[in-house]
């Protein structure tokens, strides 16, 4: 059984809620900066609680956790195709598959804060706030570089679009993760330009997941069709009229 997602409706659905949480976010922190003592209301600590794009167990957390986990669902239905028609790069979706599930179960428990831990007891100073980074980056590198060939032979658009979604994903998880450890130790955490970067950094990352989800959406759909339609040309009876 295939599944049938319609790639369309996943940016109509996504993007809106993606945009809408990292401004409730957002919002919700300038908000809090600019009443005498923070605290606008009774109960705004509580709904920070929830809405905050920069904590873990939030509303937006969970978005991003399951935004990730729609992605290593679609490609693993990739790769079953590719296995049942023996595509030689069937293990590459295997392996994107993987990622993209660990992706998911790291966002909603930030496994990947536990490098900087690492990195501390390991007595190395990397002069970063956040020093996961510095493990992040290599790593990263490593995996495109490896998955070069694989993405050469995709088709066009479904390589561009890879590429696209993958360049917002990585430079808002990496690269605003830099800009606001910046900010941390030139600041503090809880400062207006802090907030504005953690959450253009939260929201980079949805959109991100979420164009790389069309992405795979999009091939599937285009390749099941063009199979059913080399199918169909190949079980075509023959019609030539006879002399």
């Amino acid at each position: 059984m295939r599944l049938t997602v319609r790639p369309r409706v996943l940016l109509v659905l996504l993007l809106p809620v993606a945009v809408a949480l990292a401004l409730t976010s957002l919002l919700g922190h300038l908000w809090g900066l600019a009443t005498p003592g923070g605290v606008p209301f009774d109960g705004y600590e509580r709904l920070m609680e929830v809405v905050d794009v920069d904590r873990e167990t939030t509303v937006p957390s969970w978005f991003s956790a399951s935004l990730l986990l729609l992605c290593a669902v679609l490609l693993l239905d990739v790769a079953r195709t590719a296995r049942a028609e023996r595509d030689r790069w069937r293990r590459h979706w295997v392996v994107l598959t993987v990622a993209f599930a660990y992706l998911s179960v790291d966002e909603g428990s930030r496994l990947h804060e536990t490098g900087s831990a690492l990195l501390d007891r390991a007595g190395v100073d990397t002069g970063l706030r956040f020093a996961w980074v510095v493990l992040a980056v290599p790593v990263v590198a490593v995996f495109v570089l490896a998955m070069l060939p694989f993405l050469a032979r995709l088709p066009r658009r479904t390589a561009v679009s890879f590429v696209v979604a993958g360049a917002v994903y990585v430079g808002s998880a990496v690269g605003l993760e830099l800009v606001g450890g910046r900010l941390v130790d030139a600041t503090s955490v809880g400062t207006a330009p802090y907030v504005v970067v953690s959450s253009l950094e939260e929201l980079g990352e949805m959109v991100g997941a979420t164009l790389f989800a069309w992405a795979v959406a999009d091939h599937q759909r285009r390749h099941l069709a063009a199979a059913a339609a080399a199918h169909d040309r190949a079980v075509e009876p023959d019609v030539t009229p006879v002399p």
